[in-house]
């Protein structure tokens, strides 16, 4: 986090990009004593955070100066990146969870309701992850874990779309 933080603060800032690279990491710290003063932790507990944060200053002051060096001549190259990672990432999940979640859903509706059920999720998948969200749901709640999942599964439609939003911006 340290890298990244300084390094677009070195993109935006350009020549004050070291500068505010380590300011980032210095206000951290200063926030972070002051939540343990106001919380009235023992100052023993500080010390991990300081030595955590003084770890983290020459990452982020490395990446201040790399993100000077790279400009924004550079951004359209990190735009498409970011935008293919976000893409690719979101394909990739609606890949893998839409396989899982549809052998979960055909295991539950055949436990639920046997086989005709199951037969009839394995040949409509798309209409019986709806149902049975639904009737898991409203049965066990929707904090469960198939539920959760079906969540997680249309998030990643987000995230695809989110990277296509990346890649299509104008300069």
């Amino acid at each position: 986090m340290g890298f990244l933080s300084g390094f677009v603060a070195g993109l935006i800032y350009k020549k004050k990009g070291v500068l505010l690279g380590g300011t980032i990491v210095i206000l951290q710290l200063i926030g972070t004593i002051g939540i343990f003063i106001v919380a009235e932790q023992a100052v023993k507990d500080i010390n991990y955070s300081v030595l955590w944060y003084c770890i983290q200053l020459f990452p982020c002051v490395f990446g201040g100066y790399f993100g000077e060096k790279v400009g924004r001549e550079k951004m359209i190259s990190m735009r498409n990146i970011v935008g293919g990672g976000f893409v690719g990432i979101g394909m990739i999940a609606i890949s893998v969870l839409g396989l899982i979640i549809h052998v979960w859903t055909i295991i539950i509706a055949y436990s639920f309701s046997g086989i005709f059920a199951s037969i009839l999720t394995l040949i409509f998948p798309v209409l019986s992850e709806i149902y049975w969200f639904f009737k898991v749901g409203n049965n066990i709640g929707y904090g469960a874990l198939y539920c959760v999942s079906i969540i997680a599964f249309i998030c990643s439609f987000g995230i695809a779309y989110l990277g296509t939003m990346i890649l299509s911006k104008d300069k």
